[in-house]
């Protein structure tokens, strides 16, 4: 229903602004389309997403025509992988990848992973930055503070902010292995109770955590699930945030407990600490590699370490990690300063110069 919602908006913003839209219609009919019936043949087609079984009929890139330009802006930052790194071929060097005209890419080092991981190498990439992160160096937000309720509630307005984001991948059969939830679900709302006034917090889990810890048994229902999210949303110091935009709930907060993966990438645009939660299994990549180090770590399940975190470093305000954050920033992630311009910006301009310039 909120990805209804949000989807709903979206529509609604396109109209707004006077563009064409025609809605993704074969999602609503389970079965295979074919040019003739589909509304528009492209010029130019930007994917965000690489996995083709996610496209009905003629839909997937080997059908379209030899006159579509493909170009691919990567839908996150990739730093997870699996036990036999397959995942991060299939994040480089799927059909997309390879077919694509232009890949608008994200960090700087994913030239270096495109490079190591492509059948076709980089030779199609551009290092543009990521158009989601472009809301950190614009002035205006349209979002509203979820932290200024919470501290106004809770009468403390010193109250440290903190955010829990859990990943929803509990098994290989969600090809990677990074939630610790199962072992700190229950925690997380003790020290939440514990540290009233002290804190307050947003839980933002994954959006199919839910879906996903019903599946496994870690909650035997939906409606357990629910008296989960009832359980946060009565605490005086506490809300949750299932979907939306999160860039000034990012920006306004003072630290992060978090185990889902394109996070650790992103919230580097805050430069505040992260406490990444482990277990024995998760396995990343090369930049998920670097970006570890940067982090903050404690094992799941280990209670005594998350509170250490909060004591010593969110409490009292020791941050060592922060200059080493500050220099990754600057070299991999910072595509503003970087090029002058916006991830969006970055992306017209490389489109405008090979279309139209030449």
């Amino acid at each position: 229903q909120e990805n209804q919602k949000e989807y709903d908006a979206f529509v609604q913003d396109i109209q707004r602004r006077g563009l064409r839209l025609v809605e993704n219609f074969n999602t609503k009919e389970q079965r295979e389309y074919t040019w003739q019936e589909l509304p528009v043949h492209p010029d130019i087609c930007i994917w965000l997403s690489p996995w083709m079984y996610l496209f009905q009929g003629d839909l997937r890139i080997w059908n379209f025509p030899l006159t579509t330009l493909h170009t691919y802006i990567p839908y996150g930052y990739f730093v997870a992988s699996n036990a036999d790194h397959t995942f991060t071929y299939d994040q480089y060097n799927q059909e997309l990848h390879n077919l694509s005209w232009l890949i608008f890419q994200e960090n700087a080092f994913s030239l270096q992973m495109a490079q190591k991981y492509c059948f076709s190498g980089n030779e199609n990439c551009r290092y543009t930055g990521y158009p989601k992160m472009d809301a950190y160096f614009s002035a205006t937000t349209k979002e509203p503070s979820l932290w200024t309720p919470l501290l106004e509630a809770n009468g403390t307005p010193q109250a440290k902010k903190i955010i829990y984001s859990p990943h929803h991948s509990f098994t290989p059969q969600d090809i990677v292995t990074l939630s610790t939830f199962a072992q700190n679900g229950k925690l997380m709302l003790e020290l939440a109770k514990k540290y009233r006034k002290e804190t307050v917090w947003v839980f933002k889990p994954h959006p199919q955590l839910g879906m996903k810890a019903i599946r496994y048994g870690i909650f035997k229902s939906q409606a357990e699930w629910d008296a989960y999210l009832a359980a946060w949303e009565t605490l005086p110091n506490a809300t949750v945030q299932l979907t939306g935009e999160y860039h000034r709930l990012f920006q306004e907060s003072d630290a992060i407990l978090n185990d889902s993966a394109s996070f650790m990438a992103e919230y580097l645009f805050v430069d505040k600490p992260m406490l990444q939660l482990r277990r024995h299994d998760q396995e990343f990549n090369e930049f998920g590699q670097m970006i570890l180090q940067l982090l903050y770590q404690a094992d799941g399940g280990d209670a005594a370490a998350i509170e250490r975190f909060l004591q010593k470093v969110v409490f009292d305000g020791r941050d060592p990690k922060q200059p080493e954050r500050e220099a990754f920033f600057a070299k991999y992630l910072d595509y503003y300063h970087a090029t002058h311009h916006t991830a969006a910006e970055n992306i017209f301009g490389s489109l405008y110069a090979q279309l139209v310039i030449d």
